[in-house]
């Protein structure tokens, strides 16, 4: 019975120990004032519980839901991208806030390639005012390493729930809850990127997030996996 409880002792120990690890949350800030109109204005995004299913990223941001339109351009919410560095190789996701085209809002896609900025900037009502080049949305699916089923998070490796997208106007927050989707390695290095908008008004991220963020590689249900790089395709 003595060695029973000592067992006991050490395993609820080390399960709390690992919950507090598990807890473990990442601050992306942004300047106020650095967005180009200030209904673009964006101050920066919070990763929480990167072990935990599901993984929460909260943008602090101004932006609503339904878009801004300026002129003749209808802007629309951009999407999320993650960089990841896995063994000297860069993999590129994106988690559409909205649904567009094939893509559902709260999905984690493997991206092959993007729109930028300046693909949606209209041919009338300018000239425009706005960040050029920003990756804004994905274009088509990647197949990060060599697996295509990265997509829209439903029963795809029997994910353990459902993802979501939450607009709060009131609260000033977008929160994404990635159901399925976690940080599972110790050998990655991550770069959160976020344009607020298809217009890339305010960039948000753009640079490493700092150690020990960098000890991460995202898992899928019990599965591991990496991915990312923010390589500019045009």
């Amino acid at each position: 019975m003595k060695k029973f409880l000592i067992g006991l002792l050490t395993l609820i120990v080390l399960l709390t120990v690992t919950v507090s690890t598990y807890a473990f949350t990442i601050s992306v800030p942004d300047p106020n004032d650095d967005a180009v109109g200030v209904q673009f204005e964006t101050t920066g995004m919070k990763i929480s519980d990167i072990y935990v299913d599901p993984l929460t990223i909260t943008i602090s941001t101004v932006y609503p839901e339904a878009g801004v339109t300026v002129g003749d351009w209808a802007t629309l919410p951009a999407d999320i991208f993650i960089t990841e560095t896995y063994l000297g190789d860069d993999y590129l996701w994106a988690i559409p806030l909205i649904d567009h085209d094939d893509f559902r809002a709260g999905g984690f896609y493997a991206v092959e390639s993007f729109y930028i900025s300046n693909d949606f900037e209209p041919d009338t009502g300018g000239p425009y005012v706005y960040n050029e080049n920003a990756p804004v949305w994905i274009e088509t699916q990647g197949v990060n390493y060599g697996n295509g089923n990265w997509s829209d998070g439903d029963n795809v490796y029997d994910f353990i729930s459902t993802p979501s997208v939450t607009w709060d106007g009131t609260a000033g927050t977008v929160v994404v809850a990635l159901g399925g989707v976690y940080m599972d390695s110790k050998t990655t290095a991550l770069d959160f990127y976020w344009g607020t908008a298809t217009c890339g008004n305010d960039e948000v991220g753009n640079a490493p997030v700092p150690e020990p963020a960098t000890i991460l590689l995202f898992g899928l249900s019990l599965l591991g996996f990496a991915g990312v790089s923010r390589k500019k395709q045009k």
